[in-house]
């Protein structure tokens, strides 16, 4: 599934990696939320081992603007995606998040649902 994140990253806008730096982008991915390991199955089997979550770059905008997938900042972010293991998981932990508060937020207005629809049989 597709989710956009916003993020800051130390470079520069036009791609230069900077520790002085802190950069606002919108990170688009596409986003696999992997399976826990299980040790044992109910039947008392050997389980399986864990699926990692899969995190795909699709796009990256800064300031409001789609950039290309030849920027340099674009470009930067690809790198870390796949050589920075820290950074992958940082932009996985920060899309699971994401869908945590959007599955929060769509709980709590079906539990709003719920109560409405209940406070209605009730009034009949």
């Amino acid at each position: 599934m597709e989710y956009t994140v916003s993020m800051f990253i130390n470079a520069t806008p036009d791609g230069v990696a900077d520790e002085s730096v802190e950069t606002r982008v919108d990170l688009t991915c596409n986003f696999l939320a992997g399976r826990p390991a299980v040790m044992y199955l109910r039947n008392g089997d050997p389980g399986y081992p864990a699926d990692p979550d899969e995190c795909e770059l699709i796009h990256v905008s800064h300031a409001g603007i789609l950039l290309k997938h030849d920027h340099p900042l674009t470009v930067l972010l690809h790198r870390w995606m796949e050589d920075d293991e820290t950074f992958y998981l940082a932009v996985g932990e920060r899309v699971s998040a994401f869908i945590g508060e959007e599955e929060a937020e769509a709980l709590a207005m079906y539990e709003r649902d719920v109560s409405e629809v209940g406070t209605w049989a009730d009034d009949e």
